[in-house]
C-alpha cells in the first residue's frame, strides 16, 4: 500500500530560502537576540490541496536594523519562492511585502504571507 505523506513546509521553505540566500538567519521563531538580519518563516495555514500537494500558508517576516534592509531582505525571500519549481512550486502571493512594525518590540518588520504547494513524498507501509 501507498501513502502520500506532506513535509513540514515550514523545513521545505527554509532549506528552501537557506540554499539560495546563504547565511541569513532564519526560523520560526525570533531569537532572544535578534541578529542584524532575521527572516521568519512560520506556516500560518493552508490545507492539502490534491493527492499529492500541499498548499501551505506561509507568513514571512523580515528583521532588520534599517526598513532599507528589511524589505531587501525580504523582497529577495519573495524572488527565490517566485522562482521555484521542484518541491515547491505554483506560490501565489496573498499579500504583499508590508510595513508592519512588531507591535510588541517596535522593531522593524516586513511581512508577506504566500501560498506555496509542497510535493508530497509516497510512503509504502
Amino acid at each position: 500500500m501507498e501513502a502520500v505523506q506532506f513535509r513540514d513546509a515550514e523545513a521545505v521553505v527554509r532549506t528552501y530560502l537557506l540554499n539560495y540566500m546563504g547565511a541569513v538567519a532564519m526560523g520560526t521563531k525570533l531569537p532572544e537576540t535578534l541578529p542584524a538580519q532575521f527572516l521568519k518563516v512560520v506556516r500560518t495555514g493552508g490545507t492539502n490541496e490534491t493527492l499529492i500537494s500541499d498548499r501551505a500558508q506561509i507568513t514571512l517576516e523580515a528583521y532588520a536594523t534599517k526598513e532599507v534592509d528589511a524589505v531587501a531582505l525580504l523582497s529577495t525571500a519573495r524572488a527565490w519562492l517566485n522562482a521555484a519549481d521542484g518541491m515547491i512550486f505554483g506560490v501565489t502571493e496573498l499579500s504583499g511585502p508590508v510595513n508592519l512594525p512588531d507591535p510588541i518590540t517596535s522593531n522593524i518588520r516586513y511581512t508577506m504571507t504566500l501560498w506555496v504547494r509542497i510535493r508530497g513524498v509516497v510512503i509504502t507501509g
